[in-house]
């Protein structure tokens, strides 16, 4: 039987990425079969739209989903018939890690040239911080079920990362200057320094570089190697 991962990702581009690489993890530890139930961002089939991006919509669905009701909506469904998620991923990149500590008055605050470790601790203070707002019994009770993705510096390092097998560290990288020096034709013609970003793209993208280079990428990038660790353990505990 499948473990069930809800993902709550920060825009549908990251999706297709976290989705191969999960499935790449959990064959590598042979945990069997893993299933993706996208949660945030979802996709409207009706109007072929999908819902906003962006931290700040991360930030509101950790708020609205308390941890007593995330439970319940995900983990535990009250309702007979809706499917359990064995564990929640939820993601944010730390190319927003200055405005997230600014915010949240965390200290001490990041340095002009925080190193990727410190990106990675900040991003997962601040959706510890989102996830569990205050001191509730079901925080006690089964917090492992949660786990933090932090994408240093952001979830097209990973695709840098298979692009560039010869990079020690790509979460030190800056990716959008990365991926365009690697195909110009990324870049936003009238946005210099923006990628042009839509799901089929970044699914083409991860099938050119991540697919095959799974093991390498995870193995140089520590944040996302914990986060898949967190992830394979709780299957292998089920």
């Amino acid at each position: 039987m499948a473990f069930v991962v809800g993902v709550v990702a920060e825009g549908k581009t990251d999706l297709p990425v976290i989705e191969q690489l999960l499935g790449a993890a959990f064959e590598a530890e042979g945990r069997g079969p893993v299933e993706v139930r996208n949660l945030h961002p979802r996709y409207d089939a009706t109007s072929g739209t999908w819902e906003d991006a962006g931290w700040r919509k991360v930030q509101a669905w950790c708020v609205r989903y308390a941890p007593t009701s995330r439970v319940g909506e995900f983990l535990r469904p009250i309702f007979a018939g809706d499917r359990a998620c064995d564990a929640l991923l939820i993601h944010l990149d730390a190319d927003i890690a200055d405005a997230v500590a600014d915010e949240l008055g965390f200290l001490p605050s990041l340095g002009p040239a925080p190193s990727p470790v410190e990106r990675g601790a900040v991003i997962r203070r601040a959706l510890d911080a989102w996830l569990w707002p205050k001191p509730e019994p079901i925080r006690r009770e089964r917090p492992a079920q949660h786990v933090s993705l932090a994408a240093v510096q952001a979830t097209e390092s990973w695709i840098v990362a298979g692009a560039r097998p010869d990079l020690v560290e790509p979460e030190a990288v800056d990716p959008v200057a990365a991926l365009i020096a690697s195909d110009p034709a990324l870049e936003r013609r009238r946005a210099p320094g923006h990628l042009r970003k839509s799901p089929k793209r970044w699914r083409r993208l991860s099938q050119r570089y991540v697919v095959g280079n799974e093991a390498s990428i995870i193995a140089r990038c520590p944040h996302l190697r914990a986060a898949l660790d967190a992830l394979t353990a709780l299957a292998g505990a089920s």
